[in-house]
C-alpha cells in the first residue's frame, strides 16, 4: 500500500475511533449524572480535570517517539530505534512515579483545595489514590502508542481504542449499578488503562518483531535527543493550555462570571466541530518523518499540497455549516437567551479553518526538527491572545474576546507560520494560494448561496431542518469543489481512497514507493 492510501487508511480508522468514543460518551453521561447525583458526578469531572493537567508531564515525549520510530525505521536504525523505545519507557516510568506522589498530594488537601461535601470527602480521596495509579501505568506504556503512531498503525491502535471505550462504559454502568460509587469507576479506569497499555506493548511487538526493551538500552545520549524535540512540543502544548484555558478566567475578571458560559457555548460548539479534521491531521507527523528521513523533499511538497487540499475541503463544509447554520443550531440547542452566543462564532469559526490549513504543515517542519519555530510562535499567539483579550473585552465584551483570538491567530500563525511552512515545503506563497487556497474558496461562494436560498425556503428551526441544511451545505460544497477541480486530480485521489478501503496484506513501510 503506498503512503497516500495509507494516510487514507489510517485517517478513515482515527473516525471510526472517534465516533465510537463520541458515541459512548453521549449515552454514559447522562446515566452517570442521574446515578451519581450532581456532586459526586461534579467530582467525578473534577478529578478527571486534574489528571488532565498531569498528561503535561508528558512532555511531548509520546510525540517525539512517533517521530523518531518513523525516522529510524524508514533508514533501519534497529539498534538506535530500541534505544529511544526503551530510554523514552524509562523516563515516562520515572515521571509515572513522580504523577503518583503528586496525587498522594493532592488527594491529602482536596478537601482544603476544593468546596466538597464533607460525607464524600473520603470517597474522593480515595478516587485521586487510584487515579495516581492508574496514571503511573499510563505514562510509561503510552510509549508503545507513539510507536504504533510511528508504524502508521492507526488501525491496531483505533481497535484498542474502541475495544478498551466499550469494556470501560459497561464496566462503569456494572460499578455503579453495584453501588461502587466513585472509587468503582476509578478502578474501572485503572483496569482499562492495564488493557490498553498490556495491548499496546503486545501489537507493537507484534508489527515490529525486532522491538526489544532491556534496561541497557536506555542511553542518556539518546535521552538528550530525545527531549531536545519534546521540550518544545511541551512549550506549545502549555501555549496552548494558557489560551485556552485562560479565557473563562478573562470574561470572569472583566466582565463578569454569568458571561463565561454564552463564550464557553460558542466555543464548545467549535471545538467539537474540529474533531471532525483531527482524525486526519493525526496522520501526517509520521507520514512527513519518514519522507524527510530519506530526503524526499518532491514528496513532502506533494503531501503537503494534497494533504491541505484534502483537510481543507473538508474543513470548509464545517465552517460555512458553523458559520450559517451555527445561531439557529445554539437557539434550539440552548434556547434563545443564548442567542448571542452564535454571533461570537463569526469571529471563533475563521481562525479554527485558518489552524486546519497550518495543522497540515506544522507536521512538516516538526519532522525536519524545526519544531522551534511551532513553539516560537505558540509562545507569541499566547500571548498576543491574552493581551488583546484584556484590551478589547473592556471595550467590545464576549466579542472582543472572540475577536482577540481571531486576529492573533490570524497575526502569528496565518501571517508568521505560514510563510515559512510553504517555504521549508520547497512552495512560494503565491503557488500555495494558486494550488491551495485558490481551489478551496472558490466554491465556498456558490456553496454558500445555495444554504441561503434554501434556508428561505425550508426554514431553520427544527433539528431535521438543520441536519438537512449542513447536509446541502457539504454536498454543494463538494459538488462545486469537484466541478472546478482538475479531473486528474479527482481521479488521483478517488484511485487513493479505492486502495485504502480495499482490504489488502499490511505491507512494511520499506516498501512504500
Amino acid at each position: 500500500m503506498n503512503l497516500s492510501s495509507k494516510i487514507v487508511r489510517n485517517s478513515i480508522t482515527n473516525y471510526g475511533g472517534n465516533a465510537v468514543s463520541l458515541i459512548v460518551g453521549f449515552l454514559l453521561t447522562p446515566f452517570l449524572v442521574h446515578s451519581l447525583g450532581d456532586a459526586k458526578y461534579g467530582a467525578w469531572v473534577l478529578v478527571g480535570s486534574i489528571s488532565s493537567y498531569f498528561w503535561l508531564l508528558d512532555f511531548g515525549l509520546g510525540s517525539s517517539v512517533t517521530k523518531f520510530v518513523s525516522e529510524l525505521h524508514a533508514t533501519g536504525q534497529r539498534n538506535r530505534l530500541n534505544a529511544v523505545v526503551a530510554s523514552s519507557f524509562a523516563l515516562l516510568a520515572a515521571v509515572g512515579l513522580v504523577s503518583l506522589i503528586a496525587s498522594g498530594i493532592v488527594a491529602q488537601l482536596v478537601d482544603i483545595l476544593f468546596r466538597l461535601p464533607s460525607e464524600i470527602v473520603p470517597e474522593v480521596r480515595s478516587m485521586i489514590y487510584v487515579t495516581g495509579v492508574a496514571l503511573a501505568v499510563s505514562f510509561p506504556f503510552g510509549v508503545f502508542g507513539g510507536v504504533l503512531r510511528g508504524y502508521q498503525r492507526y488501525d491496531l491502535i483505533n481497535v484498542v481504542v474502541v475495544v478498551s471505550t466499550v469494556a470501560n462504559a459497561i464496566l462503569s454502568v456494572l460499578a455503579v449499578k453495584l453501588g461502587w460509587g466513585l472509587v468503582g469507576l476509578a478502578l474501572v479506569g485503572l483496569s482499562t488503562n492495564l488493557v490498553v497499555g498490556g495491548g499496546r506493548l503486545a501489537l507493537s511487538k507484534w508489527v515490529d518483531r525486532g522491538l526489544v526493551l532491556r534496561p541497557s538500552m536506555v542511553k542518556m545520549s539518546v535521552l538528550r535527543g530525545i527531549t531536545g524535540f519534546s521540550v518544545w512540543i511541551f512549550v506549545i502544548n502549555v501555549a496552548v493550555q494558557v489560551v485556552y484555558r485562560t479565557s473563562p478566567v478573562i470574561i470572569a475578571s472583566v466582565l463578569g462570571v454569568a458571561l463565561v458560559t454564552p463564550f464557553a457555548i460558542a466555543n464548545s460548539l467549535v471545538q467539537y466541530s474540529g474533531r471532525l479534521v483531527d482524525p486526519i491531521l493525526a496522520v501526517l507527523l509520521p507520514a512527513y518523518s519518514e519522507l524527510s528521513a530519506v530526503d524526499d523533499t518532491g514528496r513532502v511538497r506533494r503531501l503537503f499540497i494534497e494533504a491541505s487540499k484534502v483537510v481543507g475541503a473538508i474543513a470548509m463544509p464545517v465552517a460555512l455549516g458553523l458559520l450559517l447554520l451555527g445561531k439557529p443550531f445554539i437557539v434550539r440547542w440552548v434556547g434563545p437567551t443564548y442567542e448571542e452566543s452564535g454571533t461570537l462564532l463569526y469571529f471563533l469559526v475563521p481562525p479554527l479553518y485558518l489552524s486546519f490549513m497550518i495543522a497540515t504543515g506544522d507536521k512538516l517542519l516538526w519532522a525536519k526538527g524545526k519544531i522551534r519555530v511551532n513553539s516560537y510562535v505558540a509562545i507569541a499567539d499566547a500571548v498576543l491572545n491574552l493581551s488583546l483579550s484584556v484590551t478589547l473585552a473592556m471595550t467590545l465584551g464576549l466579542v472582543g474576546v472572540a475577536l482577540a483570538t481571531f486576529l492573533s491567530v490570524l497575526i502569528t500563525n496565518g501571517l508568521g507560520l505560514m510563510p515559512y511552512i510553504c517555504h521549508e515545503s520547497g512552495l512560494s506563497m503565491r503557488r500555495y494560494l494558486i494550488l491551495v487556497a485558490k481551489p478551496l474558496l472558490t466554491p465556498a461562494l456558490p456553496a454558500t448561496g445555495v444554504v441561503l436560498l434554501a434556508m428561505r425556503f425550508l426554514g431553520s428551526e427544527s433539528y431535521l431542518q438543520i441536519v438537512l441544511l449542513a447536509a446541502l451545505c457539504a454536498i454543494s460544497y463538494w459538488s462545486f469543489f469537484l466541478a472546478l477541480n482538475r479531473k486528474e486530480d479527482t481521479v488521483h485521489w478517488l484511485a487513493i481512497l479505492r486502495s485504502a478501503v480495499t482490504p489488502s496484506r499490511f505491507r512494511s513501510l520499506d516498501s512504500v514507493g
